[in-house]
């Protein structure tokens, strides 16, 4: 038997039965009395058997490496899983999925679930910096980061990350260093945030210390602004690297499409897409790094395709059918997501989502998310593929309120026939969505409000980016928070 920490769910509290998805499988348990939602208690469950030859969790693995020892498999990160051969997601159909986003996002507005996150936080890099630090009693850091080179150093040796608690003082990089420059820093030196190294972990026995816990709990509330802060560059790793899996032993746990379906890197995702800058912005790199997309050479010159915002409902209902080895997670990194989502893009001035490929669906995504950008004064969507139906929900979106501080919306395209931005064989094709009656509409929903619609732009670079006056746009975009 084993130690298993289960999460209340969100509308749930002590005295409840609560089914819990167990590595050996589905149990039923009665909820302590006295707890409510989002507190934790533990439960005693059967150990799942080791893989054939393979060695229990927690006995010797073979010849050690230095200061470290190869993985054992029984060792593997438990969302590393198949899910076949696990968890299984929430809900089973796409009628439940929706019921359940319907349900928890209803239950988040009625309880005023939203957590006290200040947005500043995804922006300034100082509440970072204080999540490194000890406690003012010695507690220990609730987050610190992995020195890349010490990573790389691991990795070429063969070696198996420990806990964070196990791990030499050398794999840290500190708060000072982050404040350093690239000339002071040796060349390509990082600071990494990986959740297995930066945050504590349990024991063999499922516990944590009472000050790791206090730790962890802290760093879990936070846990969204090191994906979505607009200073951190998310790598995302949804193809292996060539040669893995290095065994046939080792292909069970890295499955084609290993993060697909999986609860917690589909919410590392989503929350990295809320505020990342574009490098159309004058960025040098991009901040959102996947290599199952690719640069594109087309719109957005350079850029790469990014999934629109999705709502709150919308993602805890996407989340539903996804994979958790705790089941009660899903409901813990929902309320998360839309925690993180009203904070970061909730509170936000301005908002750019240029050169990013955006099409109708994307744009019509959009628009169900304009209602909470209460303080957004300024949204840009140059350089998209958005057409006629895109274009009418985003007038709709305006009409019915949406983005309810809005004053500059711009919709236009820097278009260079040379660069055949678009795609299209004939360099003279006009742009698509100039005479186009639901850009109008949208035009005239803007103006409704006293919105600044701009929509016209220059073809060739090298002039002034937009025709006509308006004066806020430049103060407006350089206004971050």
């Amino acid at each position: 038997m084993q130690k298993m920490a289960v999460t209340v769910p969100l509308g749930m509290q002590g005295g409840m039965a609560l089914k819990v998805q167990t590595p050996s499988g589905m149990m039923q348990v009665t909820i302590p009395n006295g707890l409510r939602a989002g507190q934790e208690f533990h439960m005693m469950v059967p150990a799942p058997a080791p893989p054939m030859g393979q060695p229990a969790y927690g006995q010797p693995t073979g010849q050690p490496m230095g200061d470290m020892a190869f993985a054992p498999h029984a060792q593997v990160m438990k969302r590393e899983l198949q899910p076949s051969s696990g968890p299984k997601p929430l809900v089973q159909s796409q009628e439940e999925a929706e019921a359940f986003g319907q349900r928890f996002w209803a239950q988040y507005l009625e309880g005023n679930a939203r957590r006290s996150l200040d947005g500043e936080i995804f922006v300034k890099p100082e509440k970072m910096y204080s999540l490194m630090r000890k406690g003012a009693d010695g507690s220990p850091a609730p987050v610190r980061l992995l020195r890349l080179s010490w990573l790389l150093k691991q990795a070429r040796r063969g070696a198996v990350l420990p806990r964070r608690q196990e791990m030499p003082e050398e794999a840290f990089l500190s708060e000072a260093e982050c404040g350093d420059t690239a000339q002071q820093l040796p060349s390509g030196e990082f600071g990494v945030f990986y959740d297995y190294g930066s945050l504590h972990q349990k024991d063999a026995d499922g516990q944590r210390t009472e000050s790791e816990q206090a730790a962890f709990k802290t760093a879990l509330e936070t846990m969204g602004m090191w994906y979505a802060h607009r200073l951190t560059t998310t790598v995302i790793l949804s193809e292996l690297p060539p040669g893995w899996p290095k065994s046939a032993k080792d292909a069970p746990f890295f499955p084609k499409d290993w993060l697909r379906g999986k609860g917690w890197p589909s919410f590392e995702r989503a929350v990295s897409g809320l505020l990342k800058p574009h490098p159309l912005s004058g960025m040098s790199f991009r901040r959102l790094v996947d290599p199952a997309v690719p640069r594109s050479g087309q719109v957005g010159h350079n850029g790469s395709y990014r999934a629109p915002p999705m709502h709150p409902r919308e993602f805890a209902a996407d989340l539903s059918r996804k994979v958790f080895s705790n089941g009660a997670d899903c409901e813990v990194v929902a309320r998360l997501y839309a925690d993180t989502f009203l904070a970061a893009l909730g509170d936000a001035r301005t908002l750019e989502f240029a050169g990013l490929e955006w099409k109708d669906a994307d744009a019509q995504a959009f628009s169900k998310v304009l209602p909470l950008l209460r303080r957004a004064k300024a949204i840009d969507l140059t350089r998209n593929m958005i057409g006629e139906s895109g274009f009418a929900a985003l007038a709709a979106a305006i009409r019915a309120g949406g983005a309810p501080a809005l004053q500059v919306f711009i919709c236009g395209m820097q278009f260079d026939p040379k660069q055949n931005v678009l795609g299209q064989n004939d360099p003279k094709m006009p742009l698509p969505w100039m005479e186009d009656p639901d850009m109008i509409a949208l035009r005239l929903a803007c103006e409704a409000r006293g919105i600044v619609f701009v929509d016209e732009m220059q073809i060739s670079p090298g002039t002034p980016s937009y025709k006509g006056s308006i004066p806020d746009v430049g103060s407006l975009v350089s206004v971050q928070m």
